[in-house]
């Protein structure tokens, strides 16, 4: 999986604003988007004199999925931490996170199914001879 075994950092929004306020080509300060989906965030940012463009992204993505958010969820799942008790801990620290739906999503359709498939690769049914 991307980025699994790669160090992870906490942010904070400010000082990532300070980072990527100005245009590196002509030194303007430059308009900044915002996107976050859970601990994903991209920002994108324009210069009006140079016509500067560019598009930065905190995690990878595989497909539509911020890697971030499942390796959050695979981490909680894995573990038996319980979303709800994971949920006051972001929100006490502020900390941006995935919801309910999400984490639920992710383990239906991704971790429940690749568990079921580790374990039959693991364990392969035993094959009846019939004489």
């Amino acid at each position: 999986m991307v980025g699994y075994k790669a160090p992870k950092f906490i942010v904070y929004k400010e000082c990532l604003s300070e980072l990527l306020k100005c245009c590196p080509v002509c030194g303007l300060s430059c308009a900044v988007t915002w996107r976050v989906i859970g601990t994903f965030v991209a920002v994108t940012r324009h210069c009006s004199r140079c016509t500067y463009s560019s598009k930065w992204c905190s995690q990878p993505m595989v497909k539509d999925i911020p890697v971030g958010n499942l390796h959050l969820s695979a981490a909680m799942y894995f573990s038996g931490a319980s979303f709800s008790k994971m949920q006051r801990v972001f929100a006490a620290f502020r900390l941006q996170f995935i919801s309910n739906s999400t984490f639920y999503r992710h383990v239906q359709q991704l971790l429940q199914p690749t568990i079921l498939f580790m374990w039959n690769v693991a364990n392969p049914p035993l094959m009846l001879r019939v004489f």
